[in-house]
């Protein structure tokens, strides 16, 4: 099927806080969904160290969901199976492209997420009074992708 490319995935995590005051951030949840959307990978992760600030009206996080949680190793080998360094990474923050498109100016080094979905989806992501989705977020980023990669070729031909 042409345009379905098996090998791109979009991964968001959700991070709480650990050490003196919360200021060490640290895998809490984690999500993938494949090129069509579909959800591959949703599980919650215990941090290596104890938790001081879920930051729950972030992350969406509570103590509860991190009972029992998946520990770090064994989520990061069920959601990657390998070794990151050698995959190419894409970040819709920084994506000249979604920038021009969404007619916002070059004068930040990044966009929000948010800000993108709000802008060339027309939808509202990480808006939730009781935290961001992990599932939605990386479901926007998949959208912003494919977008992205429509106004690329657009843009060669």
């Amino acid at each position: 099927m042409a345009g379905r490319n098996p090998e791109v995935v979009a991964i968001d995590c959700e991070m709480v806080g650990t050490g003196p005051r919360g200021r060490v951030s640290e895998l809490a949840r984690c999500s993938v969904v494949n090129y069509q959307g579909e959800v591959l990978y949703d599980k919650y992760v215990q941090p290596k160290m104890p938790v001081t600030d879920f930051r729950s009206r972030w992350s969406g996080v509570t103590r509860q969901q991190l009972e029992g949680a998946t520990p770090f190793a064994v989520a990061r080998l069920e959601a990657l199976k390998a070794d990151m360094g050698r995959y190419h990474t894409y970040d819709s923050a920084t994506d000249p492209w979604l920038r021009h498109a969404a007619q916002l100016g070059y004068d930040r080094p990044k966009v929000s997420l948010r800000e993108l979905s709000q802008k060339l989806l027309g939808r509202d992501v990480q808006s939730s009074q009781s935290g961001h989705s992990s599932v939605e977020d990386a479901k926007a980023t998949m959208e912003l992708y494919q977008l992205s990669q429509r106004l690329r070729a657009q843009d060669q031909t």
